[in-house]
């Protein structure tokens, strides 16, 4: 074809009908092969990559523990740890009350006497 000429319809269908690499390229029927494969692996990575949010499995959330099991598993801790996971659970069931004793709980003796078994009145009245 010659600069300057249109393109036709017959001559752009006859270029499109045989998509081949050129009869000197090295290689030659493995390297059209493997440009093949190479292009249908490209497009396998490119639909899977779009595809992937459509099928990937969303993991329900851990069902958080309950207020009595939390009471329970603080109760078997050692001492120290216990009166600090209790303290915990004070101010989160009762934040007026802790918050009243905050500034007595870092003295000596300053956990309030009884507030595991407070603790568990609440726990039977909330659920």
């Amino acid at each position: 074809m010659a600069d300057g000429q249109a393109l036709t319809e017959e001559a752009v269908q006859a270029g499109l009908l045989d998509i081949r690499l050129p009869s000197e390229a090295a290689g030659g029927g493995l390297a059209e092969v493997a440009a093949g494969a190479g292009i249908g692996l490209a497009l396998a990575l490119c639909l899977a990559a779009l595809l992937r949010p459509m099928l990937h499995r969303r993991q329900r959330p851990a069902r958080l523990p309950s207020f009595a099991e939390r009471l329970a598993a603080a109760e078997a801790l050692p001492e120290a740890e216990r009166e600090i996971a209790l303290l915990r659970l004070w101010r989160e069931a009762d934040p007026a009350g802790y918050a009243a004793r905050r500034a007595t709980l870092y003295t000596q003796d300053g956990l309030p006497e009884g507030l595991g078994e407070r603790l568990g009145e609440r726990q039977g009245a909330n659920g």
